[in-house]
C-alpha cells in the first residue's frame, strides 16, 4: 500500500511532466519522485523553463538541472532576516503632549436655505478649524 506522500509525489511528477511537455521539455529517467515532495510543481516547471540552457526542439531535464531549480526555489522561499535597531534616545512626540480636548455641545446646526445662512455656516466651520489648528 502506498503512503500518502508517495501518492502526492507521483502526482507532482505527473503535473511537472505535463507542464514541461508544453514547453518541449521531458523529464529524464534518473529523476525520482521523492525529490518533489515539498515543491510546487508549477513553480518548479516555471523555474526549469526559465533556466532552459538550449533552444533545441526537445530538451531532457537532467537530475542536476532539477536539483539546481529546486535549490533556487528553496532559496526564494527562505525569508531574509531583518534586524531592526532603534536608538535608545527615541521619544515619541505624542508622549510629551497632554491630551486636551473638549466637546462643544451646540444645538443642531442647520441653515434655512438662504445664501447668507450658507455663508455664515461655512465661516463658522472655518473659524472652528482655525481654533483646532492654532
Amino acid at each position: 500500500m502506498e503512503s500518502e506522500k508517495e501518492v502526492i509525489a507521483r502526482g507532482s511528477l505527473k503535473q511537472l511532466a505535463a507542464a514541461l511537455s508544453k514547453a518541449g521539455m521531458l523529464i529524464g529517467g534518473d529523476i525520482e519522485e521523492d525529490m518533489l515532495e515539498e515543491i510546487d510543481p508549477s513553480a518548479l516547471a516555471y523555474e526549469l523553463i526559465e533556466n532552459k540552457e538550449s533552444d533545441d526542439a526537445l530538451h531532457i531535464v537532467t537530475r542536476e538541472e532539477l536539483q539546481k531549480a529546486i535549490d533556487q526555489i528553496m532559496e526564494q522561499k527562505q525569508p531574509i532576516k531583518i534586524d531592526v535597531s532603534r536608538s535608545a534616545d527615541f521619544k515619541p512626540l505624542a508622549a510629551e503632549i497632554d491630551a486636551q480636548y473638549k466637546i462643544n455641545s451646540r444645538a443642531v446646526e442647520h441653515t434655512n436655505g438662504t445664501v447668507n445662512d450658507f455663508v455664515m455656516y461655512f465661516r463658522d466651520r472655518l473659524n472652528r478649524m482655525r481654533q483646532i489648528i492654532a
